[in-house]
């Protein structure tokens, strides 16, 4: 049963992985970096993850690149500690944790030789990840408290989440779009509703629902009351689908 789980856990995540590389953007930026045009790469990587930062494999492939070119280690450290943040339970941890070791190092041994360029990289990469963790956590405290309001607010009725959980295993949640077109049925008047699932990005849930992940921005817009970020999702959340 170990056993199984374990695999289970794995073919979970290497899904999830290849969904994070199923954009257009992301295969150029791979095809850059196998024809060796790396600092192209690295661009196209970074700008997949200011559309959808929570592309957990795009951080891993970004990270790698930055630690083997020397580019820019604090990066690569930053890039490979948001990878295991959102796959915490990757075949690959330990394979990570050695590289991120490795390129601590490397920034380490930079910093002693007194190196002006690496100095004021490594500055301005904690300088950025500081900012990008207390954004994070005050857009995840707004998040929180508005879930607490909605659940306070649903002393007569069934929290709205667990009557999307309910729809959710009963199936009768409505299909998306491009579904609902294929199988001949019509559309269902009004807004869907979406239940956050673990693994979940706004990003992989546009490519569900809408059949192109840039349409993320618009779950964004119909749920910004609750969501303050692209990246702040909590399980059990019913998202408004536009």
């Amino acid at each position: 049963m170990v056993a199984l789980s374990a695999a289970g856990c794995r073919d979970s995540v290497s899904r999830l992985d290849r969904r994070d590389r199923s954009s257009d953007l992301v295969r150029k930026a791979e095809q850059e970096a196998r024809e060796g045009r790396r600092e192209n790469a690295i661009a196209l990587y970074r700008e997949a993850l200011e559309s959808d930062p929570g592309l957990a494999a795009v951080h891993l492939d970004c990270a790698m690149l930055l630690h083997d070119t020397g580019a820019d280690y604090a990066g690569a450290i930053g890039h490979y500690r948001r990878y295991l943040e959102l796959r915490p339970d990757s075949d690959k941890s330990a394979m990570i944790s050695n590289r991120l070791n490795d390129a601590a190092l490397r920034l380490a041994s930079a910093i002693r030789a007194s190196d002006p360029a690496a100095v004021k990289a490594a500055g301005e990469a904690v300088f950025r990840e500081n900012e990008t963790l207390r954004e994070e956590n005050r857009k995840l405290r707004v998040a929180l408290s508005a879930v607490r309001a909605a659940a306070d607010g649903a002393g007569q009725a069934a929290p709205q989440a667990a009557q999307g959980a309910v729809r959710e295993q009963a199936g009768s949640e409505a299909p998306p779009a491009g579904q609902a077109a294929a199988s001949g049925q019509a559309a269902p008047a009004g807004p869907r509703r979406y239940v956050v699932k673990s693994g979940d990005t706004l990003g992989g849930i546009a490519k569900e629902m809408y059949g192109n992940a840039a349409e993320w921005k618009k779950i964004h817009a119909a749920n910004r009351e609750t969501l303050s970020g692209p990246n702040l999702l909590v399980v059990g959340q019913v998202l408004v689908i536009p």
